[in-house]
């Protein structure tokens, strides 16, 4: 009888430990599509090579980091970067959305889509989102350091592209056209 007794709470504990062992998440999918390559070289000659960073360096600063909600700053990256200079390749047309997606679904991170005008944007990243630090902070991107004039899921990407994505205090916009 005592013998049955262990066995049985062996079992219920491997059971028990099992089951805590099995992720049940659907954010922690990898991305599918054979068209995108993130983090190592593609085997295909037509491949567009693109460089990927998001900077929340500027939430490293004390004056903003406190600004930010006590339940947001564990989403503020050691160094400042989410991604600094990740390597991607496609082999098709693709808009920064959509590349920008294969990449949060390959690193695990949250994205958050607005859209205003026609134009879609970045709302939020890793929940650090618009506002998050003043009425005038938010996500801005820049293609080979310019700005886009296009929305986010409307601008293509070509061979050589350094998209950067930063978070922006509004302050440091100032006087900008």
């Amino acid at each position: 009888m005592k013998k049955k007794y262990i066995i049985s709470i062996i079992i219920v504990i491997a059971i028990v430990f099992g089951i805590t062992q099995i992720d049940f998440s659907s954010t922690n999918q990898k991305n599918t599509d054979p068209n995108i390559s993130i983090g190592k070289a593609s085997d295909q000659e037509n491949a567009k090579k693109l460089s990927f960073t998001i900077d929340m360096t500027i939430l490293k600063e004390d004056k903003y980091y406190n600004k930010l909600a006590s339940e947001y700053q564990k989403y503020v990256s050691e160094d400042g970067y989410l991604i600094n200079n990740l390597s991607v390749e496609i082999t098709k047309d693709y808009t920064v959305s959509e590349v920008l997606d294969a990449i949060a679904k390959e690193q695990d991170i949250a994205i958050e889509y607005g859209s205003f005008d026609n134009f879609s944007y970045i709302k939020g990243i890793n929940h650090i989102s618009e506002k998050a630090i003043g009425d005038l902070s938010g996500w801005m991107y820049t293609i080979n350091g310019e700005y886009p004039s296009t929305g986010i899921d409307q601008t293509k990407l070509n061979d050589g592209d350094k998209i950067v994505f930063v978070y922006s205090s509004g302050e440091d916009m100032e006087g900008m056209e």
